[in-house]
């Protein structure tokens, strides 16, 4: 038998009875992962020292191929583990062979289900699954830091949520009705409600959308900077997108009134206000919660567009903001922002509003 490359020294080995392979792909790999609760961090000499510890559960192991052999598909690996220690993979089928080639001499990953024999200490490994190590950790970073933002957003809604609910804070009936009073005066009102993310803006959003609609008085802008806000940071969108979108549709005019029935700051549609729970579009909270929260499906809908951290690009807002304004069935039939002049009009004040809001902290 020819090995193509060798290893100097084998410390310990173990056959990988070949069964047939799975898929190969990086999300398959931490879906199969996932789905036979796999055991990460387990060594060569942990399968050896202690084997009945691992009987017929499926460990996820860590390697460089050394050397491999065979033929179509009944391949024999030689995988070089952390420590020094070896694992020859048995009847790898020819399916992995694309792994094995990107591979070369990046570390790999082999997903095995471990069987112990009867009167026998040595465990024979089943191989299911083999990826490349880099490709399976950056969908699990993705997977996790996904878990980790589902698991703050939620965390925040349901500190919004006592918060509102709170005595010490005001009930929602006290928030509801505000107060008057400059940006400081309102701070103190709503700093017990805001987080500590959000509370630093209050002051400065205040002055904006004061100076921008000087027809409003002191208790509406309180209120609508309080609850653009508390719903921005709830469905995780930029406030700045938030306070541009609503600077063209409504410049802030909670009973704004569009020859189309378009209602509110955020110039909801009725079938849409009925469609998103509002028994009152002109009410300023109800209208931003459904404002941002379609806002938010928008750009969930063109994440695709987004840069590959996933912040927003400016082709994800014109296709996000041209949905809300033309529906997102025109912009799938038109392949981007339809040719109509007041969608086209809308999108690109948009997006100058938002870029002069950024350029200003």
């Amino acid at each position: 038998m020819v090995i193509k490359r060798l290893i100097p020294t084998v410390v310990a080995v173990f056959i990988l009875a070949g069964s047939s392979a799975f898929g190969s792909t990086p999300s398959h790999y931490v879906g199969l992962a996932k789905k036979f609760h796999a055991i990460s961090g387990v060594s060569a000499s942990n399968l050896q020292n202690d084997p009945q510890d691992f009987a017929n559960k499926v460990v996820d192991l860590k390697g460089t191929v050394v050397g491999q052999t065979g033929i179509s598909n009944d391949l024999m690996l030689i995988l070089s583990c952390a420590g020094g220690s070896s694992l020859i993979i048995n009847h790898v089928k020819s399916s992995e062979a694309t792994v094995l080639t990107q591979a070369g001499d990046a570390s790999v990953r082999v997903l095995a289900r471990v069987v112990v024999s009867s009167g026998s200490n040595q465990p024979e490994l089943d191989d299911i699954a083999i990826a490349l190590d880099s490709a399976v950790s950056k969908v699990e970073l993705a997977r996790s830091q996904r878990q980790a933002e589902l698991h703050r957003e939620a965390l925040l809604r349901q500190r919004i949520l006592n918060s509102s609910q709170q005595p010490a804070r005001g009930s929602v009936h006290r928030l509801a009705m505000g107060i008057s009073g400059n940006a400081l005066a309102q701070l103190q009102f709503y700093s017990a409600a805001l987080d500590e993310r959000t509370r630093p803006l209050f002051a400065p959003y205040f002055q904006f959308i004061a100076t921008r609609n000087g027809r409003l008085d002191d208790q509406t802008v309180g209120k609508i900077t309080y609850y653009l806000l508390k719903y921005s940071e709830m469905y995780a969108v930029d406030p700045r997108l938030v306070v541009a979108m609503i600077i063209a549709e409504s410049d802030f005019d909670p009973q704004s009134t569009s020859s189309t029935g378009a209602a509110g700051l955020g110039q909801l549609m009725p079938g849409t206000g009925k469609m998103l729970g509002l028994s009152n579009p002109y009410d300023i909270e109800q209208n931003l919660d459904g404002s941002i929260r379609y806002l938010k499906t928008r750009l969930e809908k063109f994440a695709n567009a987004a840069a590959p951290d996933g912040s927003m690009t400016d082709q994800q807002i014109k296709l996000c903001m041209a949905a809300y304004n033309a529906g997102v069935s025109a912009v799938i039939k038109y392949g981007g922002v339809p040719p109509f002049h007041e969608t086209q009009t809308y999108v690109r004040r948009v997006l100058s509003y938002y870029h002069q809001l950024c350029s200003n902290g």
